[in-house]
């Protein structure tokens, strides 16, 4: 067999076939569905990935999830992050919980 004919012939079936972008999933049929918010995916992934603890996605169709900032929190399938209670705080980026604020000092507001 002719090695160049063979690559065409998986050129055309990945052309036929389309590739599936990232933020969607692809079941190897003809439907694409994009991720819900709190799941992402990279390309041609054939299902959605919920969000680690501390990342969130706020939109559908994403490739990646980001990172809460300092002072916020998400947990699993988060579309946004949280503000701490009043008296706890997330002291890094990327947080999944809130902890007790360190005595004397204590959160009174959000974060």
């Amino acid at each position: 067999p002719d090695p160049a004919l063979s690559d065409r012939r998986e050129a055309t079936r990945e052309e036929a076939e389309g590739r599936c972008e990232a933020g969607h999933a692809c079941d190897g049929t003809s439907a694409v569905t994009a991720c819900a918010a709190g799941k992402y995916s990279s390309s041609d992934a054939l299902s959605c990935i919920p969000c680690a603890l501390g990342r969130y996605t706020e939109e559908a169709g994403q490739g990646s999830c980001s990172f809460c900032a300092e002072g916020r929190y998400a947990d699993v399938l988060s579309t946004s992050c949280r503000d701490c209670d009043p008296g706890k705080a997330a002291k890094i980026i990327g947080a999944f919980a809130c902890s007790a604020c360190d005595s004397p000092l204590v959160a009174v507001g959000p974060g």
